[in-house]
């Protein structure tokens, strides 16, 4: 099973086996399954995008799953791209607010938290951020949106395989 979902792939890799619902099928998230083609050479990263990317940890992959260099060793397959890394990341990342139902209780502090984390990105002079969760892609776009149009024109927000299918063009 794939999923590019990074609660669906703790939920499906840790929490099921924990509870007595082990599926006995392999579970991989998005990235590792790129990592696993990249590193096999069936997939070529050919594209140069010669912009500056940092990549955000959504909680579920990273701290709870420790899936933190298949996403980075991906990118940095792509010729010309710059990875640089935010100041929180990997184990001490910041949350983006995406997750947790957050939103839904507390919709300010979550968007708060999504431009606390876009301001981040900023300030490493990232072009384009990048995350393995759909969740944390929907919560930075609107913690971007939260900043003048001027600020937020100068950054992207993307999910690893849209980046990847951008270098495979």
């Amino acid at each position: 099973m794939i999923t590019p979902c990074a609660g669906c792939y703790k939920t499906f890799k840790n929490v099921y086996p924990e509870v007595g619902h082990d599926l006995g099928i392999e579970v991989y998230h998005t990235v590792h399954y790129l990592s696993k083609l990249v590193d096999e050479k069936r997939l070529t990263l050919h594209r140069a995008l010669s912009q500056k990317i940092t990549y955000h940890d959504p909680c579920d992959l990273g701290r709870a799953c420790r899936v933190f260099d298949e996403p980075r060793n991906v990118l940095r397959q792509i010729p010309a791209l710059e990875l640089v890394e935010m100041e929180n990341n990997r184990m001490a990342a910041l949350c983006c607010g995406a997750g947790g139902g957050l939103a839904g209780v507390n919709p300010n502090l979550a968007l708060e938290m999504a431009a606390a984390r876009v301001r981040q990105a900023f300030a490493v002079g990232a072009e384009i951020i990048v995350s393995g969760c759909p969740a944390c892609k929907d919560n930075l776009g609107k913690g971007l949106r939260t900043l003048p149009r001027e600020e937020r024109e100068k950054l992207k927000i993307m999910d690893m395989v849209e980046i990847i299918v951008d270098a495979m063009r």
